[in-house]
């Protein structure tokens, strides 16, 4: 879910050496493409003059405002606020790369005909709609408000992981059996299907979708019908929040490893990962539990990495918007967190700085009158700082409350050979980052929106599904289970055939794994070997 706190999250293009391949920042526009498409809708609504009007006005919100209670608005009042969010999206919204930023004049000039229609928005009617039109596959962006009886929407239903039983054997045309029966033509790596290894190298086929209603197999029976395939989901409890951010303990001989946050509240116990690391660097295997980590600042992920290994790894590419809006809504996320009293003392003065610095920003931006620019960093190869390769077996433990700088986190790590990511998809919310808030002036609304959008070095995220693991563990101890899998000296090499046999069939040269080098698909890998 979006934290006030990525509102502190640090480009992973800032502080560290670029050894190899130099970033390139390229400047666009602020009126893009996108932008001119919502504003040719804004002109079909005859509102273009108020919205130059408009402009110049600031979006801090007061200090007393961020709980208030929402208030019903009449229809004019309802398409001003529709006037606001549009605005605040051609401003400041990242929006995932390849995907639309806005939505269409046509969507528009629709939702501006049905709030008219209505004489009276409640709240909540008015953020339903506000969601509706808005909407993308983002698992930061959300509408609501505070008050006595908040409300928070996301804007994009999570894809979660229904799955079989374990496949007892795969035949050399494809064919899948689980248990007795046989299954044939199933689509792999299309519609959400994947094949997901477990610790005792076997299989289960796993369906990503919304609900278990659209959870549909794409195989059949071998009577040709469509297979009728009994799938479970996992919901896994929640990691057990330990006392402090960062926790060492031991599972028998296994080093564990817990980090809960990257939050910057949490600086004193984060600023001691590099030394973590560099003693787990040298162990035959540890466990790094990532579940329930919601991101924050990736400069503590990063440092921990680059004190593993002296390997190279690339970090993610980078848009950035800059624009006065988003240094405005940045500075409001920071400012409502530390209002409600959830920045620990020793962190406050840092905050409070870094506000002062975001809307000293903003009010330079705005009184030049500077639009909106989309700066490009691009990913960059960095080497780490160790005084050598990772020779441990570091097994990443995640789940789906790994977000954000988590799976940033994840991102880098999992290009280091003896890396292995355990466990189940992560959150899903990393395409678009640092979060900045707006509040709706006449109904109260709250809009939660990234300024920053992230691409992949590898090209396998997927916003609101996740990455997936190298190895699937469910159950009541996955600890153990992650921990099992660190003392393992070799891969298992059924395990290790199979997965390259599947990801060579669905010819996904850069899949789950692919970009990875000790686990690179080979199309030579046309033999599938028995699972049973």
């Amino acid at each position: 879910m979006p934290d006030p706190r990525h509102a502190f999250h640090r480009s992973s293009s800032e502080g560290s050496p670029d050894l190899r391949v130099p970033a390139r920042e390229i400047a666009s526009s602020g009126f893009s493409a996108l932008a001119l498409t919502g504003a040719l809708a804004l002109s079909q609504l005859g509102c273009m003059a108020a919205i130059g009007r408009a402009s110049a006005p600031s979006w801090r919100i007061a200090d007393t405002a961020f709980d208030r209670d929402p208030q019903a608005v009449s229809a004019a009042e309802a398409v001003e606020e529709l006037r606001h969010v549009t605005r605040v999206f051609d401003e400041a919204y990242a929006g995932v790369d390849g995907g639309q930023r806005s939505p269409s004049a046509h969507a528009l000039t629709r939702a501006h005909a049905r709030v008219q229609a209505k004489p009276r928005w409640e709240p909540e009617e008015l953020t339903r709609l506000l969601r509706d039109v808005f909407q993308r596959p983002d698992g930061h962006l959300s509408f609501g408000y505070g008050g006595q009886a908040p409300l928070r929407l996301m804007a994009g239903p999570r894809r979660r992981p229904y799955v079989t039983a374990p496949i007892e054997r795969v035949d050399a045309d494809g064919g899948l059996w689980l248990g007795e029966e046989r299954f044939a033509g199933c689509t792999l790596g299309a519609r959400g299907v994947e094949v997901l290894p477990t610790p005792e190298g076997r299989f289960v086929l796993g369906v990503f979708a919304v609900g278990p209603e659209t959870a549909e197999v794409p195989c059949f029976s071998a009577e040709g019908a469509p297979a009728q395939l009994a799938l479970h989901t996992t919901d896994a409890e929640v990691a057990p929040r330990a006392t402090g951010a960062v926790t060492f303990t031991r599972q028998g001989e296994v080093p564990v490893l817990s980090i809960r946050t990257f939050d910057n509240g949490a600086a004193l116990e984060l600023d001691t990962l590099p030394a973590m690391a560099a003693a787990l660097r040298t162990t035959p295997g540890f466990v790094l539990d990532l579940r329930g980590n919601g991101g924050g600042n990736y400069r503590y992920a990063e440092a921990f990495l680059l004190a593993l290994t002296d390997e190279p790894m690339q970090r993610l590419s980078e848009r950035e918007v800059r624009s006065a809006a988003a240094a405005e809504g940045r500075a409001n996320s920071a400012r409502r967190r530390l209002g409600r009293g959830d920045v620990p003392a020793e962190a406050e003065a840092r905050f409070m700085a870094h506000i002062a610095k975001l809307e000293a920003q903003a009010e330079e931006l705005r009184v030049r009158g500077a639009p909106r620019e989309d700066v490009v960093t691009e990913g960059a190869l960095v080497r780490g700082h160790a005084a050598g390769p990772l020779r441990a077996r570091a097994v990443l433990l995640v789940d789906d409350g790994c977000a954000s700088a988590c799976e940033m986190l994840v991102s880098m790590a999992r290009q280091l050979p003896s890396v292995i990511i355990a466990g189940q998809p992560t959150r899903g919310g990393m395409a678009v980052g640092e979060v900045a808030l707006f509040q709706l002036p006449r109904s109260g609304i709250q809009v939660s929106l990234g300024t920053r959008a992230f691409k992949d070095a590898l090209g396998d995220f997927e916003e609101m599904r996740g990455f997936l693991p190298d190895v699937w563990i469910e159950g009541d101890d996955p600890v153990s289970e992650a921990a099992a899998l660190a003392q393992r000296r070799e891969p298992a090499a059924r395990g290790d055939a199979e997965a390259r046999w599947w990801r060579a069939r669905r010819g996904t040269g850069a899949g789950r794994s692919g970009g990875r080098r000790d686990h690179a698909a080979s199309p030579q890998d046309t033999t599938p070997p028995n699972a049973g």
